[in-house]
């Protein structure tokens, strides 16, 4: 990647939002992906860009890693990639993992809400 490839922004949310519908404004069917679990500003961007929505859902099986099969590539025009989720989800698993080791996965009687 080359510096004239990378735009500075002062938020993330305008652009979330602005950019696609910027970029995909004269396609006529336009397709965005995007990892699933999402934020919702993914979706209402590709909302009213009139755009397909792919979901790239981030399994287990998968390495909770996004992906896109051959079809869906040939497809797609905006790929929205979240670094922090699938970071996230990966750290809280060997976390969980951690802390069930150590407390023992049937000694304590609670509930994790992750957000």
């Amino acid at each position: 990647m080359t510096s004239d490839q990378i735009i500075p922004t002062f938020g993330t949310r305008e652009v979330l939002f602005n950019f696609p519908q910027f970029y995909l404004f004269n396609k006529s069917n336009p397709t965005v992906a995007f990892p699933n679990p999402f934020y919702q500003i993914y979706e209402g961007s590709a909302k009213a860009s009139r755009a397909k929505i792919i979901h790239m859902n981030l399994t287990k099986e998968g390495g909770f890693k996004p992906n896109l099969d051959e079809d869906s590539l040939r497809e797609v025009d905006l790929v929205v990639i979240n670094t922090q989720i699938i970071q996230l989800i990966n750290l809280l698993i060997d976390e969980l993992k951690r802390m069930g080791s150590r407390l023992g996965t049937r000694r304590y009687d609670f509930l994790t809400l992750l957000n």
